[in-house]
């Protein structure tokens, strides 16, 4: 949901969204004329609701001064997009797991594929390969995501393909096991509820031996 108001006689555009941090999302719109400021504001909206544009991680100004459009390969595009992640000090993890995932959808299309070309079915295909789990294709499609985003801020691409692609149902987590430290604390805790309640000779045959604090 995007909203126009006026701050010491700036115009500014609202976004907000509860399952993002901040859930709101205040952006300058660099003018106090109300004709200009709603034509920024159109041009904004549009662009998030079509997917090329979110305003918690994309420059504004890219959509409202606009470059010259790049007609790219996606391996070029691949490219940039992990040196970018490289040069931002992203985990050698993620950016081997970006480069798997873009190299694999790929494989999957023409390599020589122009970004330009690719549409929401080639993308929802890739995302929803059925002999994959939940959990991979919902990777899948944030890893992609992401990738396509850049693609737009960049100006390789108008808008991302997966704009009109469902999201994946977030996958269950398994309850977090304990750490080796914190077993660790709750054997001593136990060995010295134990010891202290056999040199009191408080203990009897059939008796809980401790009730852990909650």
């Amino acid at each position: 949901m995007a909203g126009l108001m006026k701050t010491r006689r700036i115009y500014y555009i609202q976004f907000v969204n509860s399952k993002n941090t901040p859930s709101r999302r205040l952006i300058s719109l660099g003018t106090s004329r109300k004709v200009s400021a709603r034509g920024k504001f159109v041009k904004l909206e549009d662009a998030y609701h079509d997917g090329s544009f979110d305003p918690w991680i994309d420059d504004a100004s890219v959509i409202l001064i606009g470059r010259s459009w790049h007609d790219v390969g996606v391996m070029e595009a691949s490219g940039s997009f992990i040196e970018q992640k490289d040069r931002n000090h992203r985990s050698e993890n993620t950016i081997r797991t970006y480069r798997e995932v873009l190299s694999l959808f790929r494989r999957r299309n023409d390599k020589r594929l122009r970004l330009s070309s690719i549409t929401p079915s080639q993308s929802e295909a890739f995302v929803y390969d059925s002999p994959i789990s939940k959990a991979t294709q919902f990777k899948r499609f944030g890893h992609l995501r992401t990738f396509f985003r850049f693609c737009v801020r960049e100006r390789y691409i108008k808008r991302s393909p997966l704009a009109r692609v469902e999201v994946p149902d977030k996958p269950h987590k398994l309850p977090k096991a304990i750490t080796r430290t914190e077993l660790n604390l709750i054997c001593d805790y136990l060995w010295d509820d134990y010891t202290s309640k056999l040199e009191k000779r408080q203990l009897a045959t059939g008796e809980l031996i401790c009730k852990l604090p909650h």
